[in-house]
C-alpha cells in the first residue's frame, strides 16, 4: 500500500476517514481532552479538512490486535517568541491507528501554517495527505506509539530560510 496508488480523491477520503476516526476515539475516551472543541465540529458539519493536518501511514507488527495511541506532539522545533503563544497541549494532537499489519495516523496543529509544518521521519511513513510521497524504506513498528511520537512539529522551509538570514 502506497499513497500513490490512490486518486486525490481516494486519499482525501482515507484522510477524512482517519481524522473523523481519530475524533471518535478521542471524544469517547477517558483520556483527557486535547483537541480544541471546535476541531471536531469541522468534520461534523461537512467541511473540507482543516488546515495543518498530515495523514501518515506504514506498517505494524502482523499479529496485533486494533490499537491507537493519541498525544500532543512530542517534538517542537519553533521560535523563541512563538513559546509564550503556544499551548502545546491545545494546539497540536496526533493520532495513529493500528489493524493487523497497517498503521494510519494524522497529526494536526494550530499554529500559523505559512510558518510551521509537520514533519515525519525520513523515508520510514509514507505520507497520504495533502501531498502524497511514498517511504523510502518502510519501516516496521512493533508500538503504535512510536509512528505517533515521530510526528513533528517545525519551521516551514520558507521559515526555516527567514530565520537562518
Amino acid at each position: 500500500m502506497t499513497p500513490k496508488q490512490f486518486t486525490k480523491a481516494e486519499r482525501a477520503t482515507i484522510a477524512t476517514w482517519i481524522i473523523k476516526t481519530g475524533i471518535v476515539a478521542h471524544l469517547s475516551s477517558n483520556y483527557r481532552r486535547i483537541l480544541p472543541d471546535d476541531f471536531p465540529q469541522w468534520m461534523s458539519q461537512g467541511r473540507v479538512i482543516p488546515a495543518g493536518i498530515t495523514v501518515f501511514g506504514g506498517k505494524f507488527e502482523p499479529g496485533q490486535k486494533v490499537l491507537w495511541a493519541q498525544s500532543n506532539f512530542a517534538s517542537l522545533t519553533i521560535r523563541k517568541s512563538d513559546s509564550e503563544s503556544l499551548d502545546a497541549y491545545q494546539r497540536t494532537f496526533v493520532f495513529a491507528l493500528a489493524i493487523k499489519g497497517i498503521f494510519i495516523g494524522f497529526g494536526w496543529h494550530g499554529l500559523d501554517r505559512r510558518n510551521y509544518t509537520i514533519a515525519l521521519p525520513d523515508g520510514d511513513m509514507h505520507h497520504f495527505y495533502p501531498h502524497p510521497r511514498s517511504a523510502k524504506s518502510v519501516k516496521v513498528y512493533e508500538d503504535i506509539r512510536l509512528p505517533a511520537m515521530l510526528v513533528r512539529l517545525e519551521p516551514s522551509r520558507s521559515r526555516s530560510r527567514e530565520l537562518h538570514r
